[in-house]
Order: structure tokens, then C-alpha cells, then sequence
């Protein structure tokens, strides 16, 4: 994992890593990566510098962005460019949608474990 705060970096390792040395600090390049996400605002304003290195990932590697305006960021690009696969800041969201509905409108669960979108409306 890397980010240029070293503090907020080691922070996050400590509560993702449940098996201790699976998550490790790392550096901004990413030619050893399997996974490399953007979760910071870098990408957002023009001329932000890239949150990390993708001038040599492997193609094999995954690469995600938070940022969700503009939906192809400057790294996503740039990862397409070296035969990446990529999911944008939109995806995610939309990926997430009914979970962040389920959290703030307290809606119940389907059967089949997919938010009742439905029902939010409905409350709202």
C-alpha cells in the first residue's frame, strides 16, 4: 500500500490487515502491482500529479479510481494504455449504490441479499 502520508498509510494497513504482512507499506511504483486503487482526490483537478507510477504495471494488473468526475482519470488512462483492466470511480459507485441506500435509509434486505431499492423509494 502506498500514500505520500506515511501516517494515514500505516493506519489503514493496521486495520486491514487481519493477517499480519498481507498488506504491506509499499512504494508509488507499480510494476509489481496486482492491484493498485486511487483513494485520494488526486485526479480530480487538471495538472494533479498521478497518485502512483503506471509507467511500467504489468498488463496483467488491476486498476481502480475513486475519483468519480472525471470518470476516465489521468491514471486510468494511462493503466488502459498499458493493457490494463480498469474500474472507474462511477463503477464503484454504482456498484455500491444499494448498500449506501441500505445504510442511510435503513432499508431492509431481500431474500436474495440485494437492497430493496423499492422500499428505500418508497421511505423517502
Amino acid at each position: 500500500m502506498h500514500d505520500l502520508d506515511t501516517t494515514r498509510r500505516d493506519a489503514l494497513i493496521a486495520k486491514l490487515d487481519s493477517n499480519p504482512g498481507r498488506v504491506i507499506a509499499g512504494c508509488s511504483d507499480s510494476a509489481d502491482a496486482g492491484i493498485v486503487v486511487n483513494a485520494t482526490p488526486l485526479g480530480m483537478k487538471p495538472g494533479d500529479p498521478l497518485p502512483v507510477d503506471v509507467s511500467h504495471p504489468p498488463p496483467t494488473a488491476f486498476v481502480g479510481d475513486v475519483v468519480t468526475v472525471p470518470e476516465m482519470t489521468p491514471l486510468l488512462a494511462a493503466a488502459r494504455e498499458k493493457g490494463c483492466r480498469i474500474q472507474t470511480g462511477v463503477g464503484m459507485f454504482g456498484g455500491n449504490l444499494g448498500l449506501m441506500a441500505d445504510f442511510f435509509a435503513g432499508a431492509a434486505r431481500c431474500e436474495n441479499g440485494r437492497s430493496n431499492l423499492d422500499d428505500v423509494r418508497r421511505w423517502n
